[in-house]
């Protein structure tokens, strides 16, 4: 039975919440290798996380590529048939939502399960679902996050194009409450 999952974090110039975020998914058992993709940052965030999370793999590239592209690279070292996707900028990322919503997508069998964002504006999240289908938060198969990279994204960012996708093949999906959010920069 699969409930095993690699967790893919890229950032860039992030501040330490990366750090926060490794440390509450650490304790997470289904998790069992994390990749770091540093997509060119001028900080020294990757020192950090290095010195604090040694058995994280971190991937620093030259430079500023694009969150699809440091998530295609970190994919290439991907361990488990299942990835967990988060964004670096997190707040209050909690254990127990994050291990409820492996739990949900591996007994529902679903081929996304998004850990929706916690809104800051109810008005457009209701009317857009911005508040879902926007959420850097998302547990996928290897597989299907390799055939969304066979394509070119088409200036697509990566939850855009991980959506049609999923749309465009009959996937199941389903999506989780989730009190995470990110800041605005």
């Amino acid at each position: 039975m699969r409930n095993r999952l690699t967790c893919i974090i890229p950032f860039y110039n992030e501040t330490d919440s990366i750090l926060e975020i490794l440390s509450e998914l650490s304790n997470i058992k289904n998790i069992t290798q994390f990749i770091c993709v540093d997509d060119g940052s001028a900080n020294k965030l990757s020192e950090k996380i290095q010195k604090r999370f040694s058995k994280a793999l971190l991937i620093k590239l030259d430079k500023n590529y694009g969150k699809s592209i440091a998530v295609k690279i970190g994919l290439e070292k991907v361990n488990e048939e299942d990835i967990i996707l988060f964004d670096a900028d997190l707040k209050n990322v909690k254990k127990y939502e994050v291990e409820k919503a492996i739990e949900i997508y591996f007994s529902k069998n679903f081929n996304l399960l998004i850990m929706k964002n916690l809104g800051d504006n109810k008005f457009i999240d209701g009317i857009f679902r911005k508040d879902i289908l926007q959420s850097g938060k998302r547990i996928i198969s290897k597989q299907d996050l390799n055939n969304i990279f066979s394509n070119e994204l088409n200036g697509f960012e990566l939850e855009v194009a991980i959506n049609k996708y999923m749309i465009d093949n009959n996937k199941k999906i389903g999506w989780v409450e989730n009190s995470a959010y990110n800041l605005h920069k």
